[in-house]
């Protein structure tokens, strides 16, 4: 539903009205996001999901966390001031079609002109007749009136709707045509012009096709003719002051506001008298806020937060363009939040980074301003790209701590385009700051391509502090496939171009590294060595969010070696650390350690507890490799436990991803202990699972926590007695043969000819299902039947939301039906309910 209508009659209090009514209705609640700020269609998607809660991380695309994370929320999306993103109207589309129990409620001035749209035009408010005007008492009430007396009153308390003026106000209101935001700013005028004068500015000001432009629809040229009303009143430094905020995205600081004006002032940007005069800002802020032309949110910092309403801003922009101090402004406006950029840089690896990370987050509506300005820029040449690369400078640690990955990408592939004509130098910055982002969202192919043509610039200009930072990215790859000589070396040198600059994180950084590569050989007192000397170099530099990894590493190593005792005090510290940095990847990985130790010491219950809460950071954080580890621990919790049924679909899902992912380590253990799992039932299979295992691992030491070595090899005990020798090799010799997506697909029975292999009589017998339905696809589709949405379908199974959504998916696939109705009454057909 998209209610339509002009700037300031009331849209989004329309909504947020429909949206209280309708608030018992939606299981999951209702989620308001505010479009005003955006103007880029491609940041859309982003701000739903920033404003649920869910954030750029790992190599999984934003969009598609969204898409999974409201497939089954029973929700209702308010989206404010969408008209300038109607681009991005079919994203909303894409969403509804894959979230069946989604719904979206738009304000817009413009009908977004999607399929399945319902539009709503928002009718200004009741006026009163004034051929046939009420008594007193009747005309308070209308909606209209009553506005204008409760914001008049809010100016003046003493002001009261009488006899002697009861006409006069009901022909203001009349006059307004029902805008409430015209009504508003009238009202606020009560304080200086009495009702009467009010009205007779009103009469020459409202013209409707006299003061504003004549293209625009009636209602906007009204409003616009009552903005200008506004505007006339103030003097001409509060003018200038109003044009100058304009710029402000999403509001702004006073400091802000301070240092852009003073710019400007320098620029000998003069009023309309043609006279250079300094603005006092503070008293005119004052003012303007007297005149309810801005707005004052929580104070959040010890300076309070200026906004502007979006109409008002769009009016004071086109002021300043009309003026010519457009450009000077925006520039102005840019190298502010530059030079902030720039500044939380210097901190950004210090205890500081905290804060300074905080107040980026807050100004990012300006940022992105400044950002598309740097792009413009770019256009004018050399100047313009070396601003557009200091941005990615700036931002790069930024981007990668608060999970804006995708947000700085584009940014930066843009900025890449730009510099190809430009100097070694700017391009070699512009490529390597990309490499970073990339290498940091797994893009190792993108990674690796930027690697070579900025590592030969950087060689050519010998800048030894862009080779660590190619460096840096080299090793990531390197880390992510484990080639731990490659990892050596790249260190090593890395660290002995570091010595030279004193750079602590990035030693640090590769400190760790090499500590990492020395577990991977088993080199634990070597790895705790130079875990212990970065430890020291990020406790000096004092960031807690820095200062938990090498803390947690070496637990993670301390619980390998079953040092239980000892990792226990790491483990709290970095749980600390990570809880006062809000590091919520740190955190996920914390708990994973702690269910670790849990597990190998046999209390499976708490096991179960921090694996949970594990794979519900890593979820909202999107790291797919540690959402598979989650995975892959819960199912073994499960296994321990004896519950098969649940654990099975947890390894499935652990493998799925890890082979997405083309990590090792992670396929092995899942094939495993999904092996262990399915034996009783599909013992061949179990026996492929095992033999593609065995194939991964290569020598290499399983990562099954130690309960589970007990209970694979209980199992292959089992399968290997009610196959018969002869079938089980025969399965495990096939399952060396295949590829992991092709074992996890294996589960026919093994050809065996030579002997009839009957399973024992204490072998569960496998229940068929129709079309091919897995046992648990057949258990969800039972409770889905029953009416259970996907949260409550998971709750009782004992799986995550996502997960049922996919069985659901699959379940429907494989029904040939499009929806949760049509598979309901498929299953009863088929007698599975």
């Amino acid at each position: 539903m998209t209610l339509t209508g002009p700037g300031g009659v009331g849209k989004t209090r329309v909504g947020w009205a429909v949206a209280g009514e309708l608030l018992e209705h939606f299981a999951h609640g209702i989620c308001f996001v505010s479009l005003a700020p955006v103007s880029d269609p491609q940041l859309v998607i982003v701000t739903i999901a920033q404003t649920l809660g869910l954030w750029e991380a790992g190599d999984r695309p934003l969009h598609e966390q969204l898409r999974v994370y409201l497939r089954d929320q029973h929700l209702l999306l308010l989206l404010d001031n969408f008209e300038q993103v109607l681009a991005a109207a079919p994203q909303l589309t894409d969403l509804l079609a894959s979230c069946p129990q989604l719904h979206i409620l738009v304000t817009s001035r413009a009908a977004l002109r999607i399929q399945g749209e319902y539009e709503f035009m928002v009718s200004p408010l009741a006026v009163p007749d004034l051929k046939q005007l009420p008594t007193n008492e009747e005309l308070a009430q209308i909606a209209t009136v009553s506005l204008f007396l409760q914001r008049a009153q809010a100016v003046q308390s003493d002001f009261q709707l009488t006899t002697a003026n009861a006409r006069t106000i009901a022909a203001i209101c009349a006059r307004l045509e029902g805008l409430p935001l015209a009504v508003e700013l009238a009202a606020a005028r009560i304080k200086l012009l009495p009702p009467q004068a009010l009205l007779k500015r009103l009469k020459h000001r409202l013209q409707v096709l006299a003061g504003g432009k004549q293209d625009l629809p009636a209602r906007q040229q009204t409003l616009h003719n009552t903005l200008q009303w506004s505007y006339d009143l103030l003097n001409s430094l509060e003018q200038r002051l109003f044009r100058l905020l304009s710029i402000f995205v999403g509001g702004c600081l006073l400091q802000a506001a301070e240092a852009v004006t003073q710019t400007v002032d320098a620029a000998h940007v003069t009023d309309t008298t043609g006279n250079d005069q300094a603005i006092d800002v503070l008293g005119g802020v004052v003012s303007l806020l007297d005149k309810s032309l801005l707005q004052q949110t929580e104070i959040e910092t010890e300076e309070p937060r200026v906004l502007m309403l979006e109409t008002i801003r769009e009016f004071g922009l086109a002021c300043l363009q009309e003026q010519g101090e457009l450009e000077v402004t925006r520039r102005a406006h840019a190298t502010y939040y530059l030079q902030l950029a720039e500044e939380a840089a210097r901190y950004q690896f210090s205890t500081e980074a905290g804060p300074w990370f905080d107040l980026l987050e807050r100004e990012q509506e300006n940022v992105r301003a400044a950002l598309q300005w740097a792009l413009e820029c770019q256009e004018e040449g050399e100047n313009g790209v070396e601003t557009a690369v200091r941005w990615g400078w700036a931002l790069w640690r930024f981007w990668s701590v608060r999970g804006r990955l995708h947000e700085g990408r584009t940014f930066l592939e843009r900025v890449i385009v730009a510099s190809e004509k430009s100097g070694a130098s700017v391009r070699a910055k512009a490529l390597s700051a990309t490499t970073l982002i990339a290498s940091y969202q797994g893009d190792y192919a993108r990674a690796e391509q930027l690697c070579a043509e900025a590592l030969t610039l950087f060689q050519q200009q010998t800048d030894q502090q862009g080779i660590v930072y190619i460096q840096a990215v080299q090793i990531g790859v390197a880390l992510h496939r484990r080639q731990s000589a490659y990892i050596h070396t790249l260190a090593e040198e890395a660290l002995a171009l570091l010595k030279k600059d004193s750079d602590p994180w990035w030693s640090a950084y590769f400190l760790i590294v090499l500590a990492r590569a020395a577990s991977f050989q088993q080199e634990y007192a070597r790895a705790a060595q130079l875990f212990e000397e970065s430890l020291t170099l990020l406790r000096t530099l004092g960031y807690p969010g820095d200062v938990a990894w090498p803390l947690l590493y070496m637990a993670h190593d301390l619980i390998i070696q079953g040092k239980h005792t000892q990792a226990r005090p790491l483990l709290e510290e970095g749980l600390a650390l990570c809880r006062k940095a809000d590091s919520k990847g740190g955190l996920a990985y914390a708990l994973s350690l702690l269910g670790q130790v849990a597990l190998e010491q046999g209390d499976v219950s708490s096991a179960s507890e921090y694996f949970t809460e594990s794979l519900r950071l890593n979820q909202e954080v999107g790291h797919r490799q540690s959402i598979s580890r989650s995975f892959f621990f819960l199912a073994s919790v499960l296994a321990l436990q004896g519950d098969d049924i649940h654990a099975r679909p947890l390894y499935e899902e652990g493998l799925t991803i890890a082979i997405m992912l083309e990590h090792l380590g992670l396929i092995a253990s899942c094939l495993e202990g999904l092996a262990a799992v399915a034996a009783l039932e599909q013992p061949a299979w179990a026996a492929r699972l095992w033999g593609a295992a065995q194939t991964i691992h290569q020598g290499r030491s399983t990562s099954l926590p130690q309960g589970m070595h007990i209970r694979n090899e209980q199992a292959q005990t089992a399968a290997r007695s009610g196959l018969g020798e002869t079938a089980f090799t025969a399965a495990w010799e096939e399952g060396q043969t295949l590829s992991p997506q092709q074992a996890l697909a294996a589960q026919k029975p093994v050809a065996v000819s030579r002997q009839v292999v009957k399973e024992p009589a204490t072998m569960a017998v496998k229940t068929r299902f129709p079309n091919q339905l897995t046992r648990r696809e057949a258990e969800v589709l039972r409770l889905v039947a029953e009416g259970l949405t996907d949260a409550q379908v998971a709750q009782k199974l004992v799986l995550s939301s996502g997960t049922v959504s996919w069985y659901v998916r699959s379940i429907c696939s494989k029904l040939g039906v499009s929806s949760r109705t049509a598979a309901t009454r498929a299953a009863i057909e088929q007698h599975l309910l």
